[in-house]
């Protein structure tokens, strides 16, 4: 009898611990379905100014003559920060002036002797690219060579004219010639006439008759002979005329050719002297903004600075400042602008930790890449709670870190066990 008591006191402990068993199971599943968690994202940030910090760097770069500020400085905007070197700039516009003198000097000479103009016209020109009293001695110079060119081409004119001089006084006297022998052919002719009427009666000898006539030929051969010569003095003096008008007229198309040439050249060192006066307004690199000075890398006089290369940078004054934060890119379905984020500031050496509450702005279109971790991530934009409303004693600076855990959506303790459960089985019924 002692045993049956004892199993029925077994089996009612049994029974006993399957109860509570049960429901302690029961209680932990009812829990897992019904109470909610508050879900969030944790990630990491910087305190930056919302306009960001401004890079200055310099185009071409250069030898610094002058630093003007040091780390920390607050500067205005347009205040000088660094001088560079002038020298070899100077030299270039110096060299480019000189040339341009010459070629408007030049321009304004070929100006002058295609149009028969002066060269006030060009002097206006060269006084608003600031070149007036450089110009004065090169103009002299033109103007002498003008001359020069103008005397060369009066005496090929001259030797021309004489030419045609002479050959004109040929002409006429060839002329008269012809005119003198003419009439003598028409006397002789009428003598020869009687003549061999006379002849023809027995009372003139024939042998007289046959000298005349003998006369006779040999002056229309001359009158032939005379009548070519003022064809070829003809034609001479039409190629002297041809002569005078190529030369005319090659001189004025060298004068057009070279016009040309110089007119190209000098659009073409205007253009070069503009790109020049720019590099010289850079040779102070100056403050685009007010700000504070930072991250000086340039400390030596006559040390170089490599083009596009940052100098040191300008925290803006009095910007607003917002948070960077990164979002992983397997959580950025989970973030959107207007979600609340706590920023843990945990720069701040203190017992507990200040907080503050900020909201998400914006978050960037594409994910970018962190090359010194060597990850992807969405840059999150987080608005932070003004200066008034910050706690007491807590003071921002750009550069800070944060521990930013954003809010998402709640969920239940079953959801979380068994969401591994699922993605891996619909992972595994895929091809």
């Amino acid at each position: 009898m002692t045993r049956a008591r004892n199993q029925n006191s077994v089996r009612s402990y049994f029974v006993a611990a399957s109860l509570v068993v049960g429901f302690v199971f029961g209680g932990l599943l009812t829990w897992s379905i019904l109470a909610p968690f508050e879900g969030a994202i944790i990630t990491s940030g910087t305190i930056v100014v919302e306009s960001q910090n401004k890079a200055i760097q310099h185009l071409e770069g250069g030898i610094v003559s002058d630093i003007h500020v040091k780390e920390g400085d607050l500067v205005e905007a347009g205040e000088v920060l660094i001088s560079l070197d002038d020298t070899a700039i100077l030299s270039a516009r110096a060299a480019m002036d000189a040339k341009l003198v010459d070629l408007l000097a030049e321009e304004a000479r070929l100006v002058a002797e295609r149009d028969g103009l002066n060269a006030e016209a060009l002097r206006a020109r060269s006084e608003d690219l600031g070149l007036g009293p450089a110009l004065e001695q090169s103009l002299r110079s033109q103007a002498e060579y003008r001359i020069a060119r103008r005397t060369s081409l009066a005496n090929q004119n001259s030797v021309l004219s004489n030419r045609e001089d002479q050959l004109l006084r040929q002409k006429f006297g060839v002329g008269a010639d012809i005119t003198s022998k003419q009439e003598q052919l028409s006397i002789l002719s009428e003598e020869l006439t009687s003549l061999e009427f006379m002849a023809n009666q027995q009372l003139a000898p024939k042998a007289q008759v046959l000298a005349l006539r003998r006369e006779k030929v040999s002056i229309e051969g001359a009158i032939e002979a005379q009548t070519a010569e003022l064809a070829r003095i003809d034609v001479q003096i039409g190629e002297t005329k041809i002569e005078r008008i190529r030369i005319r007229d090659t001189f004025r198309e060298e004068v057009l050719a070279r016009l040309s040439v110089v007119n190209t050249e000098i659009v073409e060192l205007i253009e070069q002297r503009v790109a020049v006066d720019d590099r010289l307004k850079r040779v102070e690199i100056v403050a685009p903004r007010m700000g504070r000075v930072v991250g000086v890398t340039t400390h030596t006089l006559g040390g170089v600075i490599s083009p596009g290369e940052p100098i040191m940078h300008i925290v803006p004054k009095d910007d607003r400042l917002v948070a960077n934060v990164r979002v992983l890119t397997q959580d950025i379905d989970k973030v959107a602008p207007g979600q609340t984020v706590t920023l843990r500031l945990s720069a701040f050496n203190q017992n507990t930790t200040p907080e503050v509450d900020g909201i998400i702005l914006t978050i960037s279109a594409d994910a970018m890449e962190d090359p010194n971790l060597g990850f992807t991530y969405y840059n999150g934009v987080v608005q932070l709670p003004s200066t008034e409303d910050l706690p007491a004693h807590v003071q921002l600076y750009p550069g800070m870190p944060v521990d930013a855990l954003v809010r998402t959506e709640s969920r239940t303790v079953l959801s979380y066990l068994i969401k591994p459960a699922q993605d891996a089985i619909a992972k595994t019924f895929r091809e």
